[in-house]
């Protein structure tokens, strides 16, 4: 419209032009200033109302107690501590199914029974135990396991049933007491001394974070989690020793089935281990085995 015209002219067109647009989008010409005081509590209470409410301090105190960080653990954490607990429940469950056989082995409520033969057992098992023990890691190395981390944690989901086997033995025969609690010893033994390297190996990525402070913080959140769980696996046992009246071909159904389950757990969770960057603990052990054996492991 303003072609053609004068040049002052096209300057108050523009200005009244311009005057106009602004009244277009406040077309009531109300600011911030101009509103009352009871309009600007207003828009401040909106304002106040769309950011985030604070949390109920029962939820705080579990999100701090039992709940790492996202940026401290790996993406499987949440999966293998679920696993975990189906694991340490069918422990539990199998440990209260021959808990009676164990008791009565012991001789309780044979007023003829003496305790000396279980304490000289329990203190006899403590020595063997350290002897196996150390015997083992002597000859059998850690980084042997390591490098080998998925093989290994396989075999001990297959033969970590054996100790729960002689507890089961003994349903039948409590008079096989001590060579059943020395058999036992030994296959529990031989298990952890495979189990701790290659489980440390698989799972201690868990952990991302690394600042010690941090892994302190989630170490102490793991050991709270333990403890819930332990609580349910006594009251699971508790449950089932005051409860059930199963004879022995329904403890050993029972325990088998509770069996399968848990070798299946174990075997997902071997699965489910995977190292999210590069592991340079175990690299250096692959090293180590080359300078000396001139060997590669294979592929775990």
């Amino acid at each position: 419209v303003s072609v053609g015209l004068p040049h002052s002219l096209r300057i108050i067109i523009n200005m009244v032009s311009g005057s106009n647009a602004k009244k277009s989008q406040n077309p009531l010409n109300l600011h911030s200033e101009h509103l009352p005081s009871h309009g600007r509590l207003l828009r401040g209470t909106e304002t106040h109302n769309t950011q985030p409410q604070s949390k109920p301090w029962f939820l705080v105190f579990l999100l701090r107690t039992f709940v790492p960080r996202v940026k401290d653990s790996s993406a499987e954490y949440w999966k293998k501590r679920s696993l975990d607990v189906v694991c340490d429940l069918c422990d539990g469950l199998k440990s209260a199914l021959t808990a009676r056989a164990v008791l009565v082995a012991i001789g309780v409520g044979d007023a003829a029974a003496s305790p000396v033969h279980y304490i000289f057992i329990s203190e006899m098992s403590s020595v063997v135990t350290r002897i196996i023990g150390l015997s083992l890691s002597s000859f059998l190395p850690s980084q042997t396991f390591a490098a080998v981390a998925k093989s290994c944690m396989l075999w001990v989901a297959l033969l970590g049933r054996l100790p729960g086997l002689c507890q089961l033995l003994l349903v039948f025969n409590p008079a096989l007491l001590a060579p059943l609690t020395f058999a036992n010893l030994f296959f529990e033994t031989t298990i952890s001394v495979i189990q701790g390297p290659a489980n440390t190996c698989l799972w201690n990525h868990l952990n991302s974070s690394s600042d010690a402070r941090e892994r302190a913080a989630f170490s102490g959140k793991i050991s709270n989690q333990n403890k819930v769980i332990t609580f349910f696996r006594v009251a699971l046992q508790w449950t089932v020793l005051n409860t059930a009246t199963l004879n022995n071909k329904t403890i050993v159904i029972v325990w088998v089935a509770t069996s399968i389950v848990h070798i299946a757990v174990e075997m997902l969770k071997v699965t489910m281990a995977a190292q999210p960057t590069f592991n340079f603990s175990r690299t250096a052990l692959i090293f180590k085995q080359w300078r000396s054996s001139r060997t590669l492991p294979s592929p775990a």
